[in-house]
């Protein structure tokens, strides 16, 4: 009972981590220089509809071709591990062969 009135009392506050990510992937990396490495390729960021979606898109937006960068609670049915087996419509993107 007393964990039922605790609940019902209980405040959650939701909060987006995207700006801490974001900010300590500026500390980590010379994002001028990765910018500029960027703009001489032909670069495809697939977020497979993970938590990072909305740090990719805020970071390569512009720079880069995005994929699935909405985050959804079942990677929007995609295997979450990005190999070629799983990722074939990333390789096909990046213009690849099932062989790489």
């Amino acid at each position: 009972l007393d964990r039922v009135r605790m609940a019902a009392t209980a405040a959650v506050e939701v909060v987006s981590a995207t700006d801490d990510y974001v900010a300590l992937l500026a500390e980590c990396f010379d994002m001028e220089r990765v910018a500029a490495a960027l703009a001489s390729r032909v670069v495809v960021v697939d977020a497979m509809h993970g938590a990072a979606g909305p740090a990719a898109r805020r970071l390569f937006e512009g720079r880069a071709t995005l994929v699935r960068c909405d985050p959804l609670p079942d990677f929007g049915g995609c295997h979450p591990d990005p190999n070629l087996k799983w990722a074939s419509d990333l390789a096909a993107a990046a213009g690849l062969d099932a062989a790489g």
